[in-house]
């Protein structure tokens, strides 16, 4: 790996680990507009009802013939594992 390279490489690592966006732009980005953009405390609460909609969804689909059944517990497997791993 050339200089150049090393250089470039060592620039996305330390701005990459500040925002997930971050190797996109050269400055930091402002806070106030982190806050406006930030969506996790609105999306947490409904994070679990969003999962069980989903399920509801799958089971329709597999119910349907639309999906095959085992696709179906696969998909409720990720769900349900899913569900485990934030709440």
């Amino acid at each position: 790996m050339s200089v150049m390279e090393k250089t470039k490489q060592k620039k996305k690592e330390e701005v990459g680990s500040q925002q997930l966006w971050a190797s996109r732009f050269k400055k930091q980005t402002d806070p106030i507009a982190k806050q406006y953009s930030e969506s996790i405390t609105v999306d947490r609460p409904m994070f679990y009802h969003s999962v069980w909609g989903n399920e509801a969804h799958v089971i329709m689909l597999a119910y349907q013939n639309i999906i095959k059944d085992e696709h179906a517990r696969e998909i409720l497997k990720i769900a349900s594992a899913n569900k485990k791993r934030f709440f």
